[in-house]
């Protein structure tokens, strides 16, 4: 996988800067903006595994609704993947608070275990999650249907066929990101406008990598 070129490639496209300030304008659009820019970056995606020259399509009216269906069909993916952990997550806190309820005030030492057991098992199930819904990402990109988020075996399936690649660009996305947040504040938050923009694009990038990896098929 080319992982350098997913921080560049959107400087060569004509006119980035243009297609930059619609899609920061998008991004500050309350509810439909975003799922305009996350339908645009599907697009994105689909260009870069075309192998055209300049994978930013233009913003023109005519496709604003199909990037906002598309952009709303990821958001039903994502969040009917997520469900179950939002619960599972949940329960692990109300089980953490009627462990700590029934131990009594008194076990400030058993609180601690507690909760440090709990933070664990929740970052563990965060990071595996977070490694799935790349996955769901890729897959919906590539079929637009709703229900790859609730086949589960097919998405972990893929999560260990892939786990290497998957593991680096979470890392990367970490470091840019921290990268991003010094640059912002340098700015005095200038760059904030910029980042989701940014970001997402750099997803598209990585997604489209991503399947083209061995075994990354339905």
């Amino acid at each position: 996988m080319d992982y350098g070129n997913a921080f560049v490639y959107m400087f060569s496209s004509k006119d980035w800067v243009k297609k930059f300030v619609i899609g920061i304008a998008m991004s500050l659009t309350p509810i439909l903006g975003p799922m305009v820019l996350m339908g645009y970056a599907l697009d994105v995606l689909r260009n870069l595994n075309q192998g055209q020259e300049d994978p930013l399509p233009d913003w023109t009216g005519d496709d604003f609704a199909r990037w906002l269906g598309r952009g709303l069909g990821l958001s039903v993916s994502m969040l009917t993947f997520l469900l179950p952990v939002i619960i599972v997550v949940m329960v692990l806190n109300m089980c953490g608070t009627i462990t700590l309820g029934v131990a009594g005030s008194g076990s400030e030492s058993l609180g601690g275990i507690v909760g440090l057991c709990m933070c664990c098992i929740i970052f563990v199930l965060y990071f595996a999650v977070g490694l799935g819904a790349m996955v769901v990402y890729v897959r919906y990109a590539s079929t637009d249907k709703l229900d790859v988020g609730l086949d589960y075996a097919k998405t972990f399936q893929l999560v260990s066929a892939n786990v290497a690649p998957l593991l680096i660009i979470i890392v990367l996305m970490f470091v840019a990101a921290v990268a991003g947040a010094i640059v912002g504040l340098l700015t005095l938050g200038i760059l904030y406008l910029v980042l989701p923009v940014y970001f997402i694009l750099v997803m598209a990038y990585f997604g489209a990598q991503l399947s083209r990896q061995p075994d990354f098929t339905d």
